[in-house]
């Protein structure tokens, strides 16, 4: 996150990461929905996925009023 080197004695619960403070900004980034997927999920990754992940998908895709979002 802040491209700071990594110290070679880092503790293992922050690696990748320098610090905790960089990971929780990368998780927080996660869940926030900063980082996507390169490409669109195929209708056969959609159907494999548990059906709380499958509404969470459709979810995004659709928006909140069930309209199509455009990015």
């Amino acid at each position: 996150m802040c491209q700071a080197p990594l110290d070679p004695d880092q503790p293992p619960e922050t690696r990748p990461f320098c610090s905790p403070r960089c990971k929780k900004l990368d998780l927080s980034n996660w869940l926030e929905g900063n980082y996507r997927l390169p490409r669109d999920l195929l209708p056969e990754e959609v159907i494999d996925l548990p059906a709380e992940q499958q509404e969470q998908v459709l979810s995004v895709l659709l928006g909140e009023q069930g309209k199509p979002r455009i990015h």
